[in-house]
């Protein structure tokens, strides 16, 4: 994927989606603004680790979503994660964490995927003949 599959042409107007219709010699950006919020809301689909941290650290502060601590060591994590879907996803599935905090929904996610891997393991339809 490329920036302008996901911001393509709008026939004279801003490929961000701001509605302004593009003047002069401007081919797909109404601004320098709809430029930049382009730029860093496709890094962030594409998981781009600093522009997540740089705009998750402006919009969270460093404070932990879950337990509401401060913590300068905070961690970026994903509300839903990579392996059920949660990849290529924009700013709304991530969420400020503590280090303890996340490694506490770790722990719990790990164990409930292993106990649901059991159960579809051993709940099979299938007759034992003996």
């Amino acid at each position: 994927m490329v920036l302008a599959d996901y911001y393509p042409s709008q026939d004279g107007y801003c490929a961000c989606g701001c509605g302004r219709k593009l003047t002069g010699r401007q081919t797909r950006w109404a601004s320098r603004e709809c430029n930049d919020r382009a730029y860093e809301e496709f890094a962030i689909l594409k998981g781009g680790t600093s522009a997540v941290r740089k705009v998750l650290f402006e919009r969270d502060l460093g404070f932990c979503h879950n337990c509401g601590v401060y913590d300068e060591n905070w961690e970026a994590d994903h509300i839903i994660p990579v392996s059920q879907g949660g990849g290529a996803c924009g700013l709304d599935n991530y969420q400020t964490l503590c280090p303890d905090c996340h490694k506490e929904k770790t722990k719990n996610q790990r164990e409930s995927q292993s106990k649901e891997y059991s159960l579809h393991a051993f709940s099979s339809d299938a007759t034992v003949l003996l």
